[in-house]
């Protein structure tokens, strides 16, 4: 099963990971991301099945529209 893990970084920042877990298991994934995938300082705040994109407000930028 892929899942997308949204994570905060030591530098308070925000990203994304998408990895395919062993176990079609949520509580699972959340774990092996931790164990297996996760940089120093990295924390997950969310994980979702499947390969979704999530656009915050923060990452919209209106100044850009052609």
């Amino acid at each position: 099963m892929t899942y997308t893990v949204i994570f905060r970084g030591e530098d308070d920042s925000m990203g994304t990971f998408t990895f395919v877990s062993r176990r079609h298991d949520k509580n699972f994934a959340w774990t092996e991301f931790i164990e297996k995938y996760a940089k120093q300082g990295q924390s997950p705040l969310a994980i979702m099945p499947g390969n979704h994109i999530v656009y915050f407000p923060q990452d919209i930028s209106f100044t850009q529209v052609a």
